[in-house]
């Protein structure tokens, strides 16, 4: 890992896969109907990204292609207000420059919100799933690039939502499901910020997009559990995340 960590360091990101391809688009920074996405010579936004890309392709081997993206936009005299350019052709041309045939489209923060809109104006069938990580998919109708959550009964992909339970965020995964119930949102504890919950959201989208991939072995804290039944001391030792039953046979009596 610690060879690909540095020499990918920089957009764009390709790890070669033997399956489909994973496009992971990173978050950005907004200022008002333009802003700044990270620049093709920029560092990571931050490690995060690079280690859910680098977790994504170990644990599913398929590509991971991440790059950056165009927030820039035009009036469109049929809708009446701005719509996105479109820019997703380089991540669909790229796909199938490399003989691949499916692709995930996962964003995180501003990255999901681009990743849908994209979708939403510019689909292609080459394209599998749709994972938003914390995108912000419903300010306005009208708004581009952020409106996504408002027309999501078009878009008919499996579509998967993970969100931060305290995330200011949350309540745009709502209004997706209000209009595509077809979606399926998974909640974490905490904001906006999925690095503490990283094994969380690395395990439900290699679930969303290979189901068949077996989880491997927890290599969570170790815990112990003491429980006193009907006088007698139970000691029960668990992995952090691991579920055990304990079952008791109680005699109930009734006392005069």
């Amino acid at each position: 890992m610690s060879s690909v960590q540095s020499l990918a360091t920089k957009l764009p990101l390709y790890l070669a896969g033997q399956n489909d391809l994973i496009c992971y688009l990173p978050g950005g920074i907004y200022w008002g109907s333009s802003g700044r996405v990270v620049s093709t010579d920029a560092e990571w936004v931050d490690a995060r990204d690079l280690e859910i890309c680098i977790r994504l392709h170990q644990r599913t081997e398929c590509g991971v292609y991440s790059l950056t993206y165009d927030i820039r936009s035009s009036f469109d005299t049929g809708l009446l207000f701005y719509k996105p350019h479109k820019w997703i052709n380089r991540v669909y041309d790229f796909a199938k420059t490399k003989g691949y045939t499916k692709v995930h489209l996962v964003g995180f923060s501003g990255g999901g919100s681009v990743a849908s809109s994209q979708f939403l104006y510019y689909p292609d069938p080459i394209v599998r799933n749709l994972i938003i990580i914390s995108g912000k998919t419903a300010h306005k109708p009208k708004a581009a690039h952020v409106n996504a959550a408002f027309y999501s009964d078009q878009i008919t992909i499996p579509t998967l939502l993970i969100y931060g339970r305290t995330d200011g965020l949350r309540p745009d995964a709502n209004e997706w499901i209000k209009n595509n119930l077809r979606a399926k949102l998974i909640e974490y504890e905490g904001g906006h910020d999925f690095q503490p919950m990283l094994k969380l959201v690395e395990d439900s989208i290699v679930q969303q997009i290979a189901p068949e991939v077996t989880p491997p072995p927890s290599a969570g804290r170790k815990i112990k559990l003491q429980i006193t039944i009907n006088g007698i001391p139970v000691t029960v030792r668990l992995t952090e995340g691991e579920k055990q039953t304990i079952t008791a046979d109680v005699v109930a009596t009734i006392e005069e």
